[in-house]
């Protein structure tokens, strides 16, 4: 039976790599958001000024239609890439659940093999002890 221990430590690399990666996307998720709730309040604080009564500068109200269009681009775009993220993220959440896996069973693989060996050593050490013992008996 081989020893597995190295096997264990590699499959437990692995899963941490995932696990940092996964972090990784779910700080990009977030960071998205942000990003998201920041062009919000840029049009929120724009719609406000427009609502202000000293405000009635016709420029600015042609320009905002501009700000606008560009702003709901931007929300599109953001909300493009949490898709494509959260894509993402679920392919990694799969394949961290594999490899968890993978690694689980390796553990227990090892853990049997482990108990096997005890056992076998356990049984051989009494058959031993109790050779031991019949010859002393014998000997009185």
């Amino acid at each position: 039976m081989a020893d597995l221990s190295g096997l264990i430590r590699f499959r437990k690399h692995q899963l941490d790599e995932k696990q940092k990666f996964l972090a990784m996307l779910y700080v990009e998720a977030d960071r998205l958001l942000q990003e998201k709730e920041v062009v919000l309040g840029d049009i929120e604080r724009e719609k406000n000024a427009f609502e202000d009564p000293e405000f009635v500068a016709f420029t600015a109200i042609s320009s905002f239609g501009h700000f606008l269009k560009a702003s709901k681009k931007k929300i599109q775009d953001i909300e493009q890439r949490e898709r494509t993220l959260d894509t993402r993220i679920q392919i990694a959440m799969n394949d961290m659940r594999e490899g968890f896996a993978d690694f689980k069973k390796v553990e227990i693989t090892h853990k049997r093999r482990l108990e096997a060996a005890r056992k076998k050593f356990t049984e051989r050490e009494n058959k031993v002890f109790e050779e031991i013992a019949l010859n002393i008996f014998r000997n009185k």
